[in-house]
């Protein structure tokens, strides 16, 4: 090998990779918590208090109503790769769906649901999104495919995993007749992905 070809080759080995790349290199699919991250996505954890109304009863007393659902949400631990800055946001909803409860399994369900609403950031910023399917059960209600429609990562895309923290034996007589108007919980995830 040339004196020549060593140089360049010793000197393109020291380039980073962020160079070649022309971004950031994150480590690949299950290595580490940043690797579910992409160049633009924003990804949060949190706590969310949320209202039904009408309050969802039994399938068997009240049948599968029409529910709107009414929620804040404080993603109080967000990162991001291209936004830094955001480490926080408040996300309000309004969905609607079909909801019962299921009261052998103590299990609230809503199905055929759509929820809109906006999330603003610590930044000041703003992201709304609409048009997201509202569904789940007591362990996991899920708005998944939500469109932001307008502001911060305009044309991406929203999908927000919430738990409840609602025990089953208070759902169980909350099942029962004054019904179950209460969801308040946690955020497992709250990924929005870059357009």
């Amino acid at each position: 090998m040339s004196s020549r070809s060593r140089r360049w080759g010793g000197l393109l080995s020291a380039v980073p990779l962020v160079a070649v790349l022309g971004g950031p290199v994150l480590a690949a699919p299950g290595e580490g918590e940043g690797a579910r991250l992409r160049l633009g996505d924003v990804s949060c954890t949190g706590t969310y208090r949320m209202s039904a109304s009408p309050a969802i009863q039994s399938v068997v007393l009240a049948g599968e109503r029409d529910t709107t659902f009414t929620g804040t949400f404080d993603l109080d631990a967000c990162e991001s790769v291209k936004h830094p800055k955001i480490t926080s946001g408040r996300m309000s909803l309004k969905a609607t769906g079909q909801a019962a409860c299921d009261i052998t399994h103590a299990d609230v369900y809503v199905k055929d649901g759509t929820g809109r609403g906006d999330i603003t950031w610590n930044t000041g910023e703003r992201s709304t999104f609409s048009a997201a399917t509202w569904k789940g059960k007591t362990g996991a209600l899920s708005l998944s495919d939500g469109t932001i429609a307008d502001g911060l990562m305009k044309g991406g895309r929203l999908d927000l995993t919430a738990v409840p923290d609602t025990g089953i034996v208070s759902l169980s007589y909350g099942c029962s007749v004054p019904g179950v108007s209460r969801l308040d919980g946690s955020v497992r995830t709250a990924d929005i992905s870059a357009p």
